[in-house]
C-alpha cells in the first residue's frame, strides 16, 4: 500500500466504505478550493511559486521560483544529486503553472518530498500520484 493509499484507508477504513470515501472526496474539495484563494494571494504578494507544505513541523510557506532555484545550488553546492533532481523537477513544473488555473504544493513529510498540482478547471483529476517526488 503506498502513501496515498494508506492516507485514505486511515480516514475511511481499509473496507473502502462508498459513501466514507465520497465525503472524504467532497471534504478534500472543498479544503482545495478554500486553499486555492489563499494560494492566488501568494502568487500576486510574493510572485510566481509553490506553497510548501510541511507536514513533520505542522508549518507551510510561499516558495518563489527563485527559492527553489536558490534550493537548486544548494543542493548541488554540496553534492546533493537526488535532491536537487527532484527540486529541478519542482521548479519546471511550477514555472509552467497559469494561477487562475492551477496551484502547485510541495510537501515535505517524513517519506521526502511530494509534488502536487491542482487544477481548478477539473477538480475531479485532483492526484498527487503523477507528480510525486521521493
Amino acid at each position: 500500500m503506498n502513501r496515498r493509499e494508506r492516507l485514505i484507508a486511515s480516514v475511511i477504513g481499509e473496507d473502502m466504505d462508498p459513501q466514507k470515501a465520497a465525503f472524504l472526496d467532497t471534504t478534500i474539495k472543498f479544503i482545495l478550493a478554500d486553499q486555492g484563494e489563499q494560494y492566488l494571494k501568494f502568487w500576486d504578494l510574493k510572485g510566481p511559486g509553490v506553497m510548501r507544505l510541511n507536514a513533520t513541523q505542522q508549518t507551510d510557506s510561499w516558495c518563489t521560483l527563485e527559492d527553489l532555484r536558490d534550493d537548486i545550488r544548494l543542493c548541488e553546492s554540496i553534492n546533493n544529486d537526488d535532491l536537487s533532481e527532484s527540486l529541478k523537477r519542482i521548479l519546471n513544473r511550477a514555472e509552467k503553472i497559469d494561477p487562475k488555473k492551477m496551484a502547485g504544493y510541495m510537501v515535505l513529510d517524513k517519506a521526502g518530498i511530494r509534488y502536487l498540482e491542482i487544477d481548478y478547471e477539473n477538480m475531479e483529476t485532483v492526484d498527487a500520484s503523477p507528480c510525486s517526488l521521493n
